[in-house]
């Protein structure tokens, strides 16, 4: 079964943290000033987020038929 979760860096405190979804997530980097939040595939990434003049822009990690 694949897992999709959502995970937020801290590189201050290096500290991963993970979300089962994207608003779990969002809240967290929000809240610690950050700006990208990377979507996990078991673990592998598949999809990057990145906060741009108030929304959130994916960029596509690995195409569709390869997940």
């Amino acid at each position: 079964m694949t897992t999709i979760r959502f995970a937020f860096y801290d590189p201050f405190a290096e500290v991963m943290y993970r979300f089962p979804t994207f608003q779990q997530a969002e809240e967290i980097a929000i809240k610690m000033g950050g700006t990208r939040v990377v979507e996990l595939e078991d673990d592998q990434v598949i999809r990057r987020w990145r906060l741009e003049n108030g929304s959130w822009q994916a960029i596509n990690i690995r195409p569709r038929g390869q997940r």
